[in-house]
């Protein structure tokens, strides 16, 4: 039996690069920003992804994403490519917390969002020579292409990324503060309510506290803005509730738990004085037109967790994608608006998945 789960291993790493767990893919929300599964017709979610295989795919699809908004030679991020790396962040870190959360991986593990971000900046070290037919190294190649690669994540560009990409991250995992004791964030909804240092529950002071942060920061702060990891989270926290909402299975309907409606509480922060003037500052994450920017950069990494990764041969694509080559868009397999039977089920009674731990 072993052998038989290492094979069907070997044989999805050969099409859609490494697996350390035979998938097992669940049903979302027909509100989620993802692509719906070719075959299945709707959109399907890996729930056993490892935190190392996400990462491992991130690590290939953003640089190939990014080369969309990040010319070369540039200095700054727009507000597309800034989301895209602040997400990734929020995403990596979060999607840890869910597989603690379900007892697939122990929770002293390293931060996800550094381990994300060293293996970016070390990019070269992970590629290989390539070898002719008579044995023998083309290291002329290898050393052009490892010079180049270093010089691309040690761009300003990308060390802004990466910037931001930490930022996310650490509010999402933002341990709590009890008599003296650090607790760490188990949830992306308690990392955002850690970061702000009061309860969610009571939206009134939780988003009162937040303006008066807001207006108490200096007008020209050290980059990146205290507040940029904070308004990614939200973002990423509404979608991520979006996609497990209205499920029967019990390990999404416990992961809907683990996120917050982070769209609203930008909108009631939006109508006041001090949103206007924190705008500029945190590339208008916290205003209603980046909304639409934050609905892409999730589709966008939607993808390494959903069934479109092996639908359109996502891995093929993406491994030879060198920096400074053009963008790579992952093709849509099917149209985003779609709603079945499922999703309108009169039978709301919750079902359990598989024993995960199996």
């Amino acid at each position: 039996m072993i052998e038989e789960i290492e094979l069907l291993c070997h044989t999805m790493a050969v099409s859609a690069g490494p697996h350390s767990k035979v998938p097992l893919f669940l049903p979302s929300s027909s509100k989620c920003h993802c692509v719906r599964s070719n075959a299945l017709g709707r959109c399907y979610i890996d729930v056993l992804k490892t935190t190392e295989d996400l990462i491992f795919r991130i690590s290939l699809l953003l640089p190939a994403a990014l080369a969309e908004h990040i010319k070369p030679k540039a200095k700054d991020l727009n507000t597309q490519a800034a989301a895209l790396c602040a997400a990734a962040g929020v995403f990596v870190t979060a999607w840890q917390q869910q597989q603690v959360e379900a007892g697939l991986e122990f929770p002293n593990g390293r931060p996800a969002n550094s381990v994300l971000i060293e293996r970016l900046k070390n990019s070269d070290k992970y590629i290989l020579t390539e070898i002719d037919e008579d044995g023998r190294e083309n290291t002329s190649e290898y050393n052009k292409r490892t010079k180049a690669l270093k010089q691309h994540f040690s761009s300003k560009a990308m060390k802004k990324c990466f910037s931001l990409m930490y930022a996310g991250g650490t509010v999402a995992q933002q341990p709590a503060e009890m008599n003296g004791s650090r607790f760490a964030a188990r949830s992306l909804y308690g990392g955002i309510a850690n970061t702000v240092g009061v309860s969610a529950l009571h939206a009134d002071l939780f988003v009162q506290t937040i303006l008066e942060a807001g207006g108490a920061i200096p007008r020209r702060p050290r980059p990146p803005h205290p507040f940029i990891g904070l308004f990614a989270a939200l973002r990423v926290s509404q979608r991520f509730k979006d996609c497990f909402s209205a499920s029967r299975d019990m390990t999404l309907r416990s992961w809907y738990l683990m996120h917050i409606e982070g769209d609203s509480i930008l909108r009631r922060i939006g109508r006041h004085k001090v949103a206007e003037e924190l705008a500029a500052a945190t590339y208008n994450f916290g205003t209603s037109q980046s909304s639409d920017v934050f609905d892409t950069a999730f589709k966008t990494l939607m993808a390494t967790v959903t069934t479109q990764w092996e639908d359109v041969g996502a891995f093929k694509s993406l491994v030879s994608y060198f920096p400074g080559g053009e963008a790579v868009k992952l093709a849509e397999v099917a149209p985003e608006d779609f709603e079945t039977p499922a999703d309108s089920a009169t039978d709301t009674g919750l079902e359990f998945s598989p024993n995960l731990l199996n």
